[in-house]
């Protein structure tokens, strides 16, 4: 796959991996069996950045320009949501993250321009019974990523880490710049990875060990930003970038 360009990755096991992006600004996504990676047919969609999924049947791809697709298992079709997005409208309107339900429910965030100069509006809608619908707005914040716990509990990274109380009303938990992915074991173990502007920009990793937040603070991180977490309750690995190179 020469000249593609990756914004995603997700795998469910060592020979069922799935990772999405660009092939000169079309949609692409592709698939490891455990031998080969092979392209997936997809009908048009533009560059594909967030990919989320619990199962090797209920798979999502999304990105720029409301570009949203499916895969249920045999094939990938694509799907939208009640917003009117402008044709050719990338890359000011993209999905910015996703995440399902345990219960079958999913949640996708949407990011869209006030005009020239406005900022940024994050519209985030929820699917129930194979339609989505809005669910709620905001333009006070960022939103840069969904995770469900694995006892089922949602939560947001924005301005700090967010959860969904009684699926209605989002309660902050943690305060920070921004919070761009979070991950964990258990209700008890959990990482958030982001940035603060509060002594010049850096990266922050917190950890939640189910009473309280801890924030390390015995390695370098001035002007870095941390993007990504994973853990495996032995080892995490951390992602960030200093807008130069990733590391």
């Amino acid at each position: 796959f020469g000249g593609v360009t990756l914004g995603g990755i997700l795998g469910f096991a060592e020979n069922n991996i799935w990772a999405v992006g660009q092939d000169d600004y079309t949609s692409i996504i592709i698939h490891f069996d455990g031998s080969s990676w092979n392209e997936i047919p997809t009908s048009g969609g533009h560059i594909l950045e967030t990919i989320w999924g619990t199962s090797q049947s209920d798979i999502w791809f999304s990105g720029v320009n409301g570009t949203l697709f499916h895969y249920d298992g045999v094939s990938v079709m694509a799907d939208s949501v009640p917003h009117a997005i402008p044709k050719n409208a990338d890359p000011f309107y993209n999905f910015l993250a996703g995440a399902n339900s345990p219960f079958g429910d999913s949640y996708l965030v949407l990011r869209a321009p006030i005009g020239f100069g406005g900022g940024d509006v994050f519209f985030t809608f929820k699917r129930t019974k194979g339609q989505w619908a809005a669910f709620d707005t905001s333009s006070g914040h960022a939103i840069h990523c969904l995770w469900y716990s694995p006892a089922g509990k949602l939560y947001r990274g924005a301005t700090g880490v967010d959860t969904l109380e009684e699926g209605t009303r989002w309660r902050n938990v943690l305060s920070s710049g921004g919070i761009y992915d979070i991950y964990g074991i258990s209700e008890e173990s959990i990482f958030a990875v982001g940035f603060s502007i509060r002594d010049g920009w850096s990266g922050e990793i917190f950890h939640w060990n189910g009473v309280d937040w801890y924030q390390f603070l015995n390695f370098p991180t001035r002007d870095i930003t941390f993007t990504g977490v994973w853990t495996d309750g032995r080892e995490v690995f951390v992602v960030g970038t200093d807008y130069v190179k990733t590391f």
